[in-house]
């Protein structure tokens, strides 16, 4: 079975970070977990990733920079802000409160059937 792979971008919070991983990859996705903006473009840069998961706290470079960086490598990547007050992030492809990790995971399911053809 073909898996996305979803590269998670946040703050170094491992009770946060590990329950919204936990939950993605409990959808039966591949998940690589980056706790600064520097780490995630340097797994974005170095794997083949089809979801960008990113939280509006990120700093160092902050979250909008990223994206951007991001966005010049890749137009088409799915992008999924988190954000406790919908911060702006940039060009994201949608943003999700960081408080419903249901909504996350149904949105990933939602690409994997996209990207997947189911």
């Amino acid at each position: 079975m073909y898996r996305l792979t979803v590269l998670m971008i946040e703050v170094e919070q491992p009770e946060g970070l590990s329950s919204r991983k936990l939950m993605v990859e409990g959808a039966k996705q591949n998940v690589l977990t980056a706790y600064s903006g520097d780490e995630g473009l340097e797994l974005f840069a170095k794997n083949d990733i089809h979801v960008v998961v990113i939280h509006s706290k990120l700093t160092n470079p902050g979250a909008k920079e990223v994206v951007e960086k991001i966005r010049q490598k890749s137009r088409d990547i799915p992008i999924i802000g988190l954000s406790p007050n919908d911060a702006d992030m940039g060009p994201v492809t949608m943003t999700i409160s960081s408080f419903e990790p249901n909504k996350l995971v149904e949105v990933v399911k939602e690409y994997a059937r996209q990207m997947l053809g189911r």
